[in-house]
Order: structure tokens, then sequence, then C-alpha cells
């Protein structure tokens, strides 16, 4: 599989959003010029399906350069019915990769557009990320990946041990809500949790950017 890091902007309780939904901007601007840096080293950014519909972002790599730099591979979880949700990814020049259900026929649109690597499902129900990870290594060639979110794609990754790095930029402020960086399955107790190394700190304006290497799974 690729290497594979993810990345959030959370408060200092841990919140990535408000209840709304609305988390433009928790990080600073200083914080967001580096993350477009991220997206210039990764060969693909990731994102799920909820964070495509609530935050409709571009994934692009904005980082002042020429505008003819090469961009990431943007990596989308199961396309809608219409392409108009989609007024931020389709407006933007990189290509896109969707992963697509086995069990579902293409979205007629979708025939038109990028590229389609097509998982089938896990037993639980959600699109099979091992499965994913492989072919976009295998077909695609991509050995960096970068994860923006949503929560849930982030605990899917951490429950199966398929997280090298993590990078955080953690903002000032208290937010509330139920909205946290990871969802989904918990560690049985905080004495088996994953216990992060090598951290790397830095100031960007007000923020506070930590990266740190994830174990494996024992």
């Amino acid at each position: 599989r690729p290497w594979v890091y993810l990345k959030w902007a959370s408060t200092v309780d841990g919140k990535l959003a408000a209840a709304s939904g609305q988390s433009q901007w928790i990080s600073g601007p200083e914080s967001r010029a580096e993350v477009h840096q991220l997206r210039a080293n990764a060969d693909a950014v990731m994102v799920g399906k909820g964070t495509l519909k609530v935050d409709r972002p571009s994934l692009t790599a904005r980082t002042g350069g020429p505008a003819e730099d090469p961009q990431p591979w943007r990596v989308l979880f199961d396309p809608p019915a219409s392409e108009k949700a989609l007024s931020g990814i389709m407006g933007a020049p990189s290509p896109i990769i969707w992963i697509c259900d086995s069990s579902k026929p293409l979205q007629p649109w979708l025939r038109a557009h990028d590229e389609i690597l097509i998982t089938p499902r896990q037993s639980e129900g959600g699109l099979d990320l091992k499965s994913a990870l492989a072919g976009l290594k295998g077909q695609f060639q991509i050995q960096k990946l970068m994860v923006e979110g949503g929560p849930r794609l982030h605990g899917e990754f951490l429950a199966l041990g398929m997280v090298d790095a993590v990078v955080r930029y953690e903002a000032p402020i208290l937010l509330g809500g139920p909205i946290s960086a990871c969802l989904g399955k918990s560690f049985h107790s905080p004495g088996d949790a994953l216990v992060l190394s090598n951290p790397c700190q830095r100031t960007l304006g007000r923020d506070q950017r930590t990266a740190w290497c994830v174990p494996p799974l024992a």
C-alpha cells in the first residue's frame, strides 16, 4: 500500500468543526499555506464523501509556484448521483480517481471523467480500504497518500492499522460539539491505544502544528 498520513485542523478540545458542520476556518492562513505544500509533496490527496459534500474542497496544491506545476491525484469515494454537487472539485484542473462500489452501476456522468477504481464492500458495509489502497498503488503508482478527512475516514484508517503518520494543526480555540478528529471503533482502553512517536512541532501564526509517526497495530 502507499505510505499514508492523516491531516486535520482542530481546536484545543479536538473538534474539527462546529455542530453545524462549519469548519472554515479553524486554522489560520499560515497553517493553510503549509497544507498546500503538503499536498504538493503527496502523490494523492483523499477525502470521504461527507467531507466532499460539506466542504466542497478543490484539493489542489496552491503553492504560489508556476500554474503548470504537477498536482496530486484527488481520490474521492462514492460519487453522487449528479455532478452538480461537485462544483469545487470539478472546477479544478488536477486529475481525479473515483473509488466506486463494485455492487453498484456507475453513474452515467462518470464515464466521461477521470479514472475509476472499482472496490468491493466489506462485510460491515463500507468500501474495502485495503483493496482501494492496493489499487491506488498498483494501478496508479501512488506511493504517498495524504488523507484529509473526514473523521469517519480517519477512524477507518486507524482501525485497520493503515496510518504511518499524523499531522495536526491545533488552533487556540474551544468549540465544543460532537465532531472530533477520528470517529468509529475505539481501542478498549487508554492502555491499548496507539502511542505516537517522534513529534515534530512548529508554530504557524497562532496555531501549533505537530507531526507524529504512528506505530503499526500489534
